[in-house]
Protein backbone atom coordinates (compact mmCIF):
# COMPACT_ATOMS: atom_id res chain seq x y z
CA UNK A 1 0.00 0.00 0.00
CA UNK A 2 2.78 2.33 0.83
CA UNK A 3 4.02 2.05 -2.75
CA UNK A 4 0.43 3.76 -3.87
CA UNK A 5 1.20 6.86 -1.55
CA UNK A 6 2.88 9.34 -2.08
CA UNK A 7 4.80 12.18 0.24
CA UNK A 8 3.79 15.14 -1.78
CA UNK A 9 0.16 14.11 -3.63
CA UNK A 10 -2.21 13.78 -1.47
CA UNK A 11 -4.97 10.76 -1.77
CA UNK A 12 -7.79 9.28 -0.66
CA UNK A 13 -8.98 5.20 0.28
CA UNK A 14 -11.03 5.10 -2.44
CA UNK A 15 -8.16 5.81 -4.73
CA UNK A 16 -6.28 3.07 -3.36
CA UNK A 17 -6.29 -0.77 -5.15
CA UNK A 18 -7.50 -3.51 -3.01
CA UNK A 19 -10.69 -4.22 -0.92
CA UNK A 20 -11.77 -0.97 0.96
CA UNK A 21 -12.38 -2.78 4.48
CA UNK A 22 -8.46 -4.19 3.98
CA UNK A 23 -6.86 -0.73 2.46
CA UNK A 24 -8.69 1.13 5.58
CA UNK A 25 -7.40 -1.48 8.18
CA UNK A 26 -4.10 -1.10 6.28
CA UNK A 27 -4.19 2.80 6.39
CA UNK A 28 -5.34 2.95 10.38
CA UNK A 29 -2.18 0.54 10.77
CA UNK A 30 -0.21 2.76 9.05
CA UNK A 31 -1.43 6.07 10.74
CA UNK A 32 -0.96 4.21 14.20
CA UNK A 33 2.82 3.69 12.91
CA UNK A 34 3.18 7.05 12.28
CA UNK A 35 3.75 6.30 8.70
CA UNK A 36 0.75 8.41 6.70
CA UNK A 37 -0.79 11.45 7.81
CA UNK A 38 -4.70 12.56 6.53
CA UNK A 39 -8.10 13.25 7.74
CA UNK A 40 -9.62 10.12 9.30
CA UNK A 41 -13.42 9.57 9.11
CA UNK A 42 -14.30 7.17 11.89
CA UNK A 43 -17.10 4.33 12.34
CA UNK A 44 -19.18 2.76 14.80
CA UNK A 45 -17.90 0.21 15.51
CA UNK A 46 -14.75 -0.25 18.03
CA UNK A 47 -12.28 -2.75 18.37
CA UNK A 48 -8.82 -2.83 20.55
CA UNK A 49 -7.07 -0.42 18.32
CA UNK A 50 -9.89 2.47 18.69
CA UNK A 51 -12.78 3.09 16.00
CA UNK A 52 -12.51 1.49 12.99
CA UNK A 53 -12.23 3.84 9.90
CA UNK A 54 -15.24 4.07 7.05
CA UNK A 55 -12.85 6.46 5.11
CA UNK A 56 -9.48 8.54 4.72
CA UNK A 57 -9.12 12.08 2.89
CA UNK A 58 -5.38 13.53 1.83
CA UNK A 59 -3.55 10.98 2.98
CA UNK A 60 0.18 11.81 2.77
CA UNK A 61 3.11 9.15 3.45
CA UNK A 62 5.59 11.20 6.57
CA UNK A 63 8.97 11.41 6.04
CA UNK A 64 9.05 8.24 8.25
CA UNK A 65 6.53 6.39 5.70
CA UNK A 66 8.49 7.22 2.89
CA UNK A 67 11.87 5.98 4.07
CA UNK A 68 9.67 2.00 4.19
CA UNK A 69 8.79 2.83 0.05
CA UNK A 70 10.59 1.08 -2.40
CA UNK A 71 13.08 2.89 -4.71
Amino acid sequence: MIEQLSIDKPKSSSELLGKPEEILAGLRELYLLKLITGTVIHGHIRDPLGYQWIGAENILLTRRGAAFKPV
